[in-house]
Parts: structure tokens; C-alpha cells; sequence
């Protein structure tokens, strides 16, 4: 388990080898304290990784799944 302060960027990489990275829908949906899910597009950052950040706004537990089609 991560700790990560409130307002505080989180990345989250990921390696995939896929044969056009910049013609993909990745994103990760975030399950928030207070019960509202966030839709975080992701990017391809080069060498087979794409990234997710993300900021909470509140304090508690977050939890997340990735997308990608």
C-alpha cells in the first residue's frame, strides 16, 4: 500500500509493447473515498511505457483500474 499525501502527484507506469502506443485508449478509473469514481487518461511516455497521473483531493483509501483497449 502507497501512502500519498492529499493535492500530492502520483504516476503510475506501465510497460506494454503494443505496435501503435500513440493510437491508444489507456486510461485508469479511480475509486475515491467518498464513493465517486475519476476517469484519468494515461499517455505513452516512449521506450514501451505509458503513465497515469493523478491527484487525490481527499483524504482515504483510493483504489484504481487500468483501461486499455
Amino acid at each position: 500500500m502507497e501512502i500519498v499525501k492529499k493535492y500530492a502527484m502520483v504516476e503510475k507506469r506501465f510497460r506494454a509493447k503494443i505496435s501503435n502506443p500513440f493510437d491508444t485508449d489507456f486510461y485508469a478509473v479511480f475509486s475515491c473515498p467518498d464513493k465517486t469514481q475519476k476517469k484519468v487518461n494515461g499517455f505513452y511516455d516512449g521506450n514501451d511505457e505509458f503513465v497515469i497521473r493523478f491527484m487525490p483531493e481527499k483524504d482515504g483509501d483510493y483504489s484504481y483500474v487500468t483501461k486499455c483497449k
